[in-house]
This record gives C-alpha cells, sequence and structure tokens, in this order.
C-alpha cells in the first residue's frame, strides 16, 4: 500500500473522510466496487451534494458490461450502478484508453466545482503490475487439520 494510503472497510467513512479532506485542503479518493455504492447513498446525499463537499470515487464495475461473465452477486448492482448515479445526479463516466484522458479532466474540473465524480473502472480493467511480486496469501484460507 502507498504510504500515503489509508485502509478502510467500510464505504460511507471512508467518503466522509475524503470529504473531511477536501474540506481541510487536500484531495482523497474512494476506491470500492460497485457492491459498496449503497454505502454511500447517506454520505452524498446528507453532506457532499447539499453543502457541494465533493468526492472522487473510482469503482472497480463488477458485474458489468456481462453479468454473466462474473459471480451472481454481482449481476444485479452491475447493471444498476450507473442508474443509480444517474439517479443520485452524480456525474460518472467509464473509463477506457480513449475517455481516460477527458473523463480525468471532466472530474478535475467537477471536483474544483464542488460536485463529486465517480470514475467507473471495467470489470479486469486493472492488473497486476508486471513488476510486483504476487500478493501474500492469495490461496485462500489454510485447511483446519
Amino acid at each position: 500500500m502507498h504510504p500515503d494510503a489509508t485502509g478502510q472497510r467500510q464505504r460511507g467513512p471512508c467518503s466522509f473522510r475524503a470529504a473531511g479532506a477536501q474540506l481541510a485542503g487536500r484531495r482523497e479518493a474512494v476506491f470500492l466496487q460497485n457492491s459498496g455504492i449503497g454505502n454511500l447513498i447517506n454520505p452524498l446525499t446528507s453532506l457532499c451534494q447539499p453543502y457541494a463537499v465533493p468526492v472522487l470515487a473510482l469503482v472497480s464495475m463488477r458485474g458489468w458490461p456481462d453479468p454473466g461473465a462474473d459471480e451472481p452477486q454481482h449481476a444485479l448492482m452491475g447493471q444498476t450502478t450507473e442508474t443509480i448515479l444517474s439517479a443520485l445526479g452524480v456525474w460518472h463516466a467509464v473509463l477506457t484508453a480513449e475517455s481516460l484522458e477527458p473523463a480525468l479532466d471532466q472530474a478535475n474540473e467537477l471536483i474544483s466545482g464542488g460536485k463529486s465524480a465517480f470514475l467507473l473502472l471495467p470489470h479486469r480493467s486493472i492488473g497486476q503490475h508486471p513488476g510486483a511480486s504476487p500478493a501474500i496469501g492469495t490461496a485462500g484460507p489454510t485447511p483446519r487439520r
């Protein structure tokens, strides 16, 4: 983990922390899977939007664009994430090689203007860095004897 990164298991407190950083003149981003979008609704609608305290979120899109290519529990959120964000009035963009620079520019402009921005990362679009060593413990739990 980057030395400036802070791990947080709950998405709501993460977004409140990012909003607090914004109020203190720093920018922080919230990284989450789209399955955690539901946990961000209260912070977005009770703090970020009414008081123009923006949050930048990078959202990995499980169950999207093809729900059959992912685990079954991700299908519904995969198909509804963009609809939910639109209903909340939250700007979002799907990141691709072609859309990366314009989307980052738009997100920066929105954040500077007090609006939140959600950058959606298609499932499996980010891989392990080629020079990185494998993560520890990726083989699952150790069986009991």
